[in-house]
C-alpha cells in the first residue's frame, strides 16, 4: 500500500472569490500539473483571508495570497504559473526534508535556537 502525503494549497482572498482570486486559483492548478513528485498530491482550495485562524497564523492584509501548508508563497499578486511551480518545488523540497524537531533548550521555547 502506498501512502500519499498531501500537501493542501490554499488561495486566500474575500470570502465570495473576486476575479483576482479566481485567477490564482487557476494558476495554482496549472502550476500543479507541472510540479510532479510520486506519493505526493496537492489539494487546492479557495477560504476567506479575513479568517481568525488565517489572521492569526499569517498575518495576511494583501489578497489574493496562496499558502501552501505552512508557507506563505504570495500575497496581493496574481503570480504566473511559472513562479508558482518553482515556489510550489521549494515548498516540497523543505517537506521531503523535514525532520522530527526536538525541543531547544532556551527560555523562549522557540525551535530555531533563537535567545
Amino acid at each position: 500500500m502506498v501512502f500519499m502525503k498531501t500537501i493542501i494549497i490554499k488561495v486566500l482572498g474575500p470570502k465570495i472569490p473576486c476575479n483576482n482570486c479566481v485567477t490564482a486559483q487557476k494558476n495554482v492548478e496549472d502550476a500543479i500539473k507541472q510540479v510532479i513528485f510520486p506519493d505526493l498530491e496537492f489539494v487546492v482550495v479557495h477560504d476567506d483571508i479575513r479568517s481568525k485562524e488565517h489572521l492569526e497564523k499569517f498575518g495576511l492584509l494583501k489578497s489574493p495570497a496562496i499558502v501552501a501548508g505552512d508557507y506563505v508563497l504570495f500575497q496581493g499578486m496574481i503570480p504566473p504559473v511559472e513562479k508558482i511551480a518553482k515556489k510550489l518545488a521549494d515548498v516540497v523540497a523543505l517537506n521531503m526534508d523535514e525532520k522530527p524537531k526536538k525541543s531547544s533548550p532556551n527560555s523562549t521555547g522557540c525551535q530555531c535556537g533563537c535567545k
